[in-house]
């Protein structure tokens, strides 16, 4: 027989090792199925906590993979293409503002930095998604709709699921107009049907033809979704009449650099040209720069957005839970170990050794958490929808209920979370010299004692920091909700009649309309206005007011041309002089109505009623201020919102058109209900289909509809803080149930001794409280820590100040925290309180 050579030799040993191994932990994972079926309450418990600690991770993870990690979806090497961002100072007009980066550039900045062909291989730009209706009247559908240009797709390298894209020759005002719409539009009318290609969408007045159909997910760079794509040069047109000299029109911009050429000398290149394009425009910026970022919003150079804040810190959460979570499971092992102390012994006993009983927790952990992560992606896949509806409701999604970014997460979270909840466990029963007691009384004790009483305060930290979390965010709720926006919001509806760049409206059936809505029961006057409360204001250029060389830097003033009773129906109090009356009208004095805000700038310390207001660039006759009304809020809810306004009496618009412009087109009606003004929706809806049949439905709207998206956010915040609250509570109760009935059963000799001696049950039941409430108050210390540390976090969300140190919205979480602790912690005293001596020494 030939010898073997050692190579082969060490060869066969480790194959013999790695199959021994194998076997061993083959024979673990049998011994951890037989000890679940064993014991289903356990097993179901442990499966149910971490199925949702890991399901709910591991939906926020995906939502927040797609917000800062993943290239938009259907996007061609999105490495390769960069954002554009320019940093300016706005309006020169006005004194300057810091730089601040915006990435949304006016058309000539966009055509100054599309003509270089040399370091940039592609250019191409788009509007963000406005609302438009495909067809006239009630009936239409409300589409978003976005203008790009004809290389857009062609640089994304998005190719449509049907048909073709917008291609460069259909950017073109001499071609036919064309469109491409989105998956979910496309499903929607036409329940997915090839015969959507050719058919067309109405947009404003042109029909253009459906050429192509993205591909599910598909938003472009923007996780906004859209509906349809149109051409630039076609399209814009219809959005704003002179759109290529508007403020108020902008497109997102993004390049492509020609190979080999440096991120920064393409940045360089395009601030020359930006800047040489500016020489000529004393309004714009002459010392702007371009920066080149990722493709991403949510990284480049400017501050995030909140609704992108808020998942943040809502992952934060999610974060908390799942360590809630874990601890418990923890906790619940560590007392698994302790009640099969005298199985371990004998495992122990019979040759397993010390690390072999450690290698059986573990795997048994591994296997509970490995069920748990099936059942966590059913938790992850009903949470994902919940949270991209509840969170980030105007993204497009992929239809699909997990992604495979979530289902990664499940899988390393399955295995982090069974090792780490299984590693103090397995090296405490490793460790403990009660291991080799079969008796195991003391041994049962000494496993994990200090251990449980940590992870049980560790527990009660993380509920007292989102407790407080849901405190501040629903204090923070309230204060919004109960903010004073000047207008009578609960009871106002408005109608919009004429918007802009559209065209003129009948006067004599604007009229009409008022008289029919007075006339509905529930409603008390009718007003009209240019502009609609919390919902559109317009600013004039060219005023001018008497002492006053020019305007401070602000937002505005804006200008509302309104009839005589608007204030009264609109809920604005004249605070000086007066309002309006009917003597206000053409052939007239002039006068105004300024609110409080621009009689503080333009007028300080000083009466605003009888100056002079100038309006129009080359006006010389004085327009008299009458009157000051309060401020009002019209785009956000903080006091620096409150933005300058100034009112003019509509009869007199006529006798100043030249000023008004196309101001004096917009009409509105402001209807002042007795109640809910939801109520008149329906009849005022009629009215207008009958006199006005090309307008949309959503072209009335009750106040408290509008303000409802303001609020939102602390909404939001105070909900899902409050869910996950909920959620730690009950885990952290459940967790110091667990300890304290597992402590009294092992106690129950001694309990039943002191009842002997002539312990009363109330000093039983007092010495069980008492330590129930020691180790929250140990955690109530330690989560003022936390809630200290995530208020840098937490705090840029709230609203007017409200800060998480406030030590009333504390004092209410560790109090909710103590009365969960006394009432998982009561049953168990009552027990200690109720020991029979005699049946304890019976059954030791």
């Amino acid at each position: 027989m030939r010898p073997v050579p050692p190579m082969n030799r060490r060869l066969e040993l480790l194959g013999a090792k790695a199959g021994a191994s194998a076997e061993r932990l083959l024979l673990d994972v049998r011994t951890a199925l037989r000890g679940m079926r064993r014991n289903p309450g356990y097993a179901s418990a442990v499966v149910l906590i971490l199925a949702l600690g890991i399901g709910l991770n591991a939906a926020m993870y995906g939502l927040l993979s797609r917000l800062f990690l993943q290239a938009p979806p259907h996007v061609e090497d999105a490495d390769g293409i960069h954002r554009v961002w320019v940093r300016d100072r706005g309006d020169m007009l006005a004194p300057p503002l810091a730089a601040v980066p915006r990435d949304r550039v006016r058309w000539a900045d966009f055509a100054a930095l599309a003509a270089d062909a040399g370091q940039l291989a592609a250019v191409a730009g788009y509007t963000a998604p406005r609302r438009f209706h495909d067809g006239r009247g009630q009936a239409g559908e409300a589409l978003q709709v976005s203008s790009v240009t004809g290389g857009f797709f062609a640089l994304l390298g998005a190719r449509p699921a049907l048909g073709r894209p917008i291609a460069r020759d259909d950017d073109d005002l001499a071609a036919p107009p064309v469109a491409v719409i989105g998956h979910g539009y496309w499903e929607r009318r036409f329940g997915g049907a090839r015969e959507a290609l050719g058919a067309t969408v109405t947009i404003g007045d042109l029909a253009y033809a459906i050429v192509g159909v993205m591909p599910p997910g598909f938003s472009g760079p923007d996780p906004d979704a859209t509906d349809v794509w149109l051409p630039l040069q076609i399209a814009a047109p219809n959005d704003y009449e002179s759109w290529r000299e508007s403020n108020l029109w902008s497109l997102g911009t993004l390049v492509r650099l020609a190979p080999g050429v440096p991120a920064e000398a393409a940045a360089s290149a395009a601030t020359a040209r930006l800047r040489a394009a500016r020489a000529g425009s004393p309004r714009r910026d002459p010392e702007a720069v371009v920066v080149l970022g990722p493709l991403l919003r949510t990284r480049g150079p400017a501050a995030l957005a909140g609704d992108v804040r808020l998942p943040l810190v809502v992952g934060g959460v999610a974060l908390a839970v799942l360590l809630i979570a874990a601890a418990n499971v923890s906790n619940l092992l560590m007392l698994r170990v302790a009640a099969r102390r005298r199985e371990l012994a004998v495992r122990h006993a019979l040759g397993a050794g010390r690390w072999g009983v450690g290698r059986l927790l573990v795997t048994e952990s591994v296997v509970l958490a490995t069920v748990s992560g099936v059942a966590a992606l059913g938790v992850a896949a009903a949470a994902g929808r919940l949270l991209r509806v509840t969170l980030l409701p105007r993204h497009a999604w992929d239809p699909g209920p997990l992604d495979l970014t979530a289902i990664g997460f499940t899988g390393v979270a399955v295995l982090a979370v069974g090792f780490g909840a299984a590693l103090l466990p397995g090296v405490y029963a490793a460790r403990s010299r009660g291991l080799t007691r079969l008796d195991g009384l003391r041994g049962a004790r000494a496993l994990g004692g200090p251990v449980r009483t940590v992870l049980i305060a560790a527990q009660a930290a993380l509920t007292l920091v989102l407790l407080d979390g849901t405190a501040t965010f629903y204090r923070s709720f309230e204060a919004a909700r109960g903010v004073d926006v000047g207008y009578a919001r609960e009871n106002l509806l408005t109608v919009e009649l004429g918007g802009w760049n559209e065209p003129p409206i009948a006067e004599g059936g604007v009229d009409a309309l008022e008289a029919r809505v007075r006339s509905l029961p529930g409603v008390l006057d009718v007003a009209q206005a240019t502009s609609a409360p919390l919902t559109t204001a317009w600013a004039l250029g060219g005023l001018r007011a008497e002492g006053l060389d020019r305007f401070p830097r602000m937002n505005g003033p804006y200008v509302n041309y309104v009839t005589p009773n608007f204030f009264r129906v609109a809920g604005l109090d004249i605070r000086a002089g007066r309002g309006f009356t009917a003597w206000d009208r053409a052939g007239t004095q002039k006068v105004a109505v300024v609110d409080t805000a621009l009689a503080r700038l333009v007028w300080p310390g000083r009466s605003a009623v009888g100056r002079c207001l100038f309006v129009g660039r080359e006006a010389s006759d004085c327009t008299t201020v009458v009157g000051v009304t309060e401020s009002a809020l019209e785009f956000g809810l903080q006091d620096v919102d409150r933005l300058p306004h100034y009112y003019l009496p509509l009869d007199q618009a006529a006798a100043d058109a030249e000023a008004a412009g196309n101001l004096t087109l917009l009409r509105n009606l402001i209807v002042r209900t007795r109640g809910d003004p939801g109520r008149t929706t329906a009849p005022v809806l009629a009215a207008l289909a009958e006199l006005f049949p090309d307008l949309p439905a959503d072209r009335v709207q009750s106040l408290p509809a509008v303000f409802a998206p303001r609020i939102r956010p602390w909404q939001l915040g105070t909900g899902l803080f409050g869910a996950a609250a909920l959620l730690a509570v009950l885990l952290a109760a459940f967790g110091l149930y667990a300890v304290i009935a597992f402590g009294v059963r092992q106690r129950e000799l001694e309990f039943g001794i002191r009842r002997a001696l002539g312990a009363r049950a109330g000093d039983l039941l007092r010495t069980v409280l008492l330590r129930a409430l020691s180790l929250v108050v140990a955690g109530i210390a330690a989560g003022a820590l936390g809630v200290l540390w995530a208020e840098r976090w937490v705090a840029p969300l709230l609203f007017d100040g409200h800060s998480p140190r406030d030590p009333l919205t504390f004092a209410v979480a560790a109090a909710v925290l103590v009365t969960a602790a006394l009432a998982a912690s009561f049953l168990p005293a009552v027990r200690a309180a109720r020991a029979d001596p005699r049946q304890a020494l019976q059954a030791e």
